[in-house]
């Protein structure tokens, strides 16, 4: 069986989320993300995982990946995936973390022929296309609830915030 995808980002690349935190606690990321995306997203545990967690005790790195997907329908699917590394003081709590969000739509249709194909081809162009911008649109609003929750738990106001993809400094969304 053959499949017909379609594979959207839920913010242009050239605007991927980076954000960079400096000050108190920034560890305490490790803790809030995973329960904060199943409580913004509404999802059940085995949509969620955290991928990977690493924390070196004798000079206070740290690295955190997490994953959580929600399926809308048959065919459609929204990823998110956080990942954060920085370094905190094993005394003072003071460090830095940067922390990367990225999201995705995924639609798949399956066809075992080239006449199912343009079936779904027709389908899609037709019908799904206006419930795939609806769908676009929920997945985007849970994409930036999740950085909004992270911002609010390392307290980081606007000029905080920096995205930078080829040398390019923005704040803000």
């Amino acid at each position: 069986m053959e499949k017909l995808a379609y594979k959207d980002l839920l913010e242009p690349l050239r605007d991927l989320r980076i954000m960079n935190y400096t000050g108190d606690h920034p560890a305490k990321l490790l803790k809030v993300v995973l329960p904060s995306i199943q409580r913004i997203m509404e999802l059940d545990s085995p949509k969620l995982a955290e991928t990977q967690l690493r924390w070196d005790s004798t000079d206070g790195s740290f690295q955190g990946k997490w994953a959580a997907f929600k399926t809308y329908d048959k065919w459609t699917q929204m990823w998110i995936e956080v990942n954060a590394w920085g370094q905190q003081d094993l005394q003072t709590k003071r460090g830095s973390v940067r922390i990367k969000v990225k999201g995705w739509l995924i639609t798949e249709f399956t066809y075992a022929h080239a006449i199912q194909q343009g079936f779904w081809w027709t389908f899609s162009y037709l019908f799904y296309n206006r419930t795939r911008k609806k769908l676009f649109d929920q997945s985007k609003e849970y994409y930036f609830k999740v950085i909004d929750m992270i911002k609010q738990n390392l307290g980081m106001y606007p000029e905080d915030i920096t995205t930078n993809i080829a040398g390019v400094s923005a704040g803000g969304r």
